[in-house]
């Protein structure tokens, strides 16, 4: 810790929390009841304050960010003592939720029914007792963490609901759950059919330096688009570590968006200017009988410890991993890269091509000497432990999309019984829509039946270059599902993007399974519009701007799909939505981070809402 005492430091977090625009709250001290300006413990402090800035009227609860510093157990401590009643709602109410928005039915949580009840008891079983087994490859500090929130809890709630099991369920239970979910292996063994679930990704993300941004400044742009169960809108908030050292290694301070209960990140930005974020990957690449380390854990573990980009890549990559995910990591030095990622293979394991691949295609896709050659031709890095970096400057191989990806559309098109499924789901959703009176009226509904039942894979349709569009729009279905090389957009050597499909080729075929196509069916052309949309708004902005993109015109195309504000794309929240744009709940988080002058800016809960700003310098 620094080596002032604890009341200047209080004094200078309290300062730096009214500069960003906060008030601070007071917190009670358990034993006594007194109200105090806040904690102190062995040596370390912790406060909370309220954003001041406008809020939706849908808005239930104020905005709050937290400071804590010390051991993982006593910042754990520190959270459950101020936050205890957010901590619940994150535990109980949303961890209990949240599983069922991978249920394709809605109200599915209400079904009694034999097969609803049989999959319902799989899933909590998954989450709640599989889970546990994952803390052999959890390191030993978050752990403590959690057992430090615990405490703090019961210290501030004799009552409260929080638990052990409920705590770790919410931490990493959703990793146990997608791991089984991807692979499938679990579900079919029950006898659950694969149009029962369903993967809601939903993630967009992009990293801008020089000459594109603005003098001075290193973007992070991060959208982290997850079901909030009706509770994350809500709790969210913005936590400041500073964690002391363990083991005599120094670990770095830093701000995280995330909720009470977790002790992952979202995103989070650490003093030395690193970034990290992630976006949710569908891919056979994982290991459910042990989903190891990953997601918003490895995000906030990448930030305590690494200082620049390589060595978080490095990260990430040397540890125990079972589920397939993309970081995507930033420095202020402008280096920059996603991190296409699956399972960790065991030592000497060769990476598996088309082990994965749906045994129909494999006819209609590249050797793997083919792959290799001209991955070496283009001067790409080989498989890394389960990984495939794209830095910037990475050399995409066009071969691959102009030698197979007109076999492989037209390969699709005439395996005719699983688009014939992939159609009768389709419909089966806009029955469902229509029922829940979804619809303005009944012609849009035999509007969207209609474009189901006309559609196949079009390859004409498709354009590879760098400002092009595959579909041009979300539900303009003319994809193969997943069998198909992703085309990378981005050639300028400022620029990576990423949203939630593999684009390198090697990891692209991991993802190339029958199973994934059924339970995320039409989001793989809503992954893919994403990108290019994505990609071509930032090209779009640095022609407008004489090839320069400053910080507030960076927050436009990191929230395009904001409802209330942005010229194009209005539409994603607000189709069939009946509610004002500003009461529209945001799907997650928003987040910007300029690496240099290490600001955040963070939005979450409602577009009415006004964006909280943390600038990490002014605590340190």
């Amino acid at each position: 810790m620094p080596s002032d005492d604890c009341k200047a430091r209080f004094l200078r977090v309290k300062a730096a929390f009214e500069a960003d625009n906060f008030k601070m709250l007071t917190v009670t001290d358990p034993e006594t009841g007194k109200e105090l300006p806040y904690f102190e413990r062995n040596g370390s402090i912790a406060c909370a304050a309220e954003h001041l800035g406008k809020r939706s009227p849908a808005a239930k609860l104020p905005k709050v960010a937290y400071y804590v510093e010390g051991s993982n157990y006593l910042m754990g401590y520190f959270i459950g003592l101020m936050a205890e009643p957010r901590v619940s709602q994150m535990a109980v109410q949303y961890a209990d939720n949240v599983i069922f928005d991978f249920l394709d039915l809605e109200g599915f949580v209400k079904d009694d029914s034999p097969l609803a009840v049989k999959i319902k008891d799989l899933i909590i079983e998954i989450v709640y007792k599989y889970s546990q087994a994952m803390i052999r490859d959890v390191p030993y500090e978050y752990v403590d963490e959690l057992k430090g929130m615990l405490e703090g809890c019961f210290a501030a709630n004799p009552s409260t609901k929080v638990t052990w099991d409920r705590l770790w369920a919410l931490n990493y239970g959703i990793d146990c759950l997608i791991a089984h979910i991807y692979t499938g292996q679990i579900f079919k063994d029950s006898k659950i059919k694969p149009h029962k679930m369903r993967v809601p990704v939903f993630c967009n993300s992009f990293m801008l330096g020089s000459p594109g941004a603005e003098p001075g400044s290193s973007f992070f742009g991060r959208d982290f688009m997850f079901p909030t169960a009706e509770v994350f809108q809500d709790v969210a908030c913005l936590i400041i570590h500073r964690p002391e050292p363990l083991e005599g290694v120094p670990r770095k301070a830093l701000v995280s968006q995330t909720a009470p209960g977790i002790i992952g990140s979202v995103v989070a930005m650490n003093e030395a200017g690193l970034g990290i974020g992630i976006e949710m990957l569908p891919s056979a690449y994982c290991n459910p009988e042990r989903p190891g380390f990953n997601a918003l854990g490895l995000n906030r573990d990448v930030a305590e410890y690494c200082s620049d980009a390589a060595a978080g890549a490095e990260r990430v990559a040397a540890t125990q991993r079972g589920v397939s995910w993309i970081y995507a990591i930033a420095d202020k030095g402008e280096k920059a890269c996603i991190l296409e990622t699956g399972r960790k293979p065991a030592k000497g394991e060769a990476f598996p091509y088309l082990e994965y691949v749906t045994e129909y295609y494999r006819k209609f896709l590249p050797a793997v000497a083919e792959l290799e050659a001209l991955r070496k031709a283009h001067g790409n890095p080989d498989p890394d432990r389960g990984t495939m970096p794209r830095w910037k400057g990475y050399s995409y191989p066009l071969e691959l999309i102009e030698l197979y990806n007109p076999g492989l559309f037209q390969a699709y098109n005439r395996n005719f019984k699983d688009r014939l499924f992939d159609k009768l789901r389709g419909i089966g959703g806009c029955l469902i829509k229509l029922v829940s009176k979804k619809y303005a009226n009944f012609k849009a509904f035999l509007a969207d039946v209609w474009k189901i039942l006309t559609t196949w894979a079009r390859w004409d349709k498709c354009d590879s270059s760098e400002t092009g569009f595959y579909p041009k729009a979300p539900d303009d279905y003319i994809l193969p599902g997943p069998y198909y090389f992703a085309p990378q957009r981005e050639t300028r050597s400022d620029l990576v993007i990423g949203t939630n499909h593999f684009v390198s080729p090697e990891m692209r075929l991991v993802s190339m399974t029958d199973w994934l196509e059924l339970i995320e069916g039409d989001e793989f052309v809503d992954s893919q519009w994403r990108y290019d949309a994505l990609n071509s708004f930032v090209l779009e902005a640095l022609a407008a701007g004489n090839g320069k993109v400053d910080f507030d015109k960076a927050w436009v195309l990191v929230d395009f799909l904001d409802p209330v504000r942005s010229p194009k794309y209005s539409f994603y929240y607000r189709r069939d939505n009946p509610k004002p744009p500003e009461e529209i709940v945001v799907h997650g988080s928003v987040n910007l981070l300029e690496l240099k002058t290490l600001r955040i800016r963070s939005l979450w809960g409602y577009y009415g809402d006004e964006a909280v700003t943390i600038n990490l310098k002014r605590y340190l």
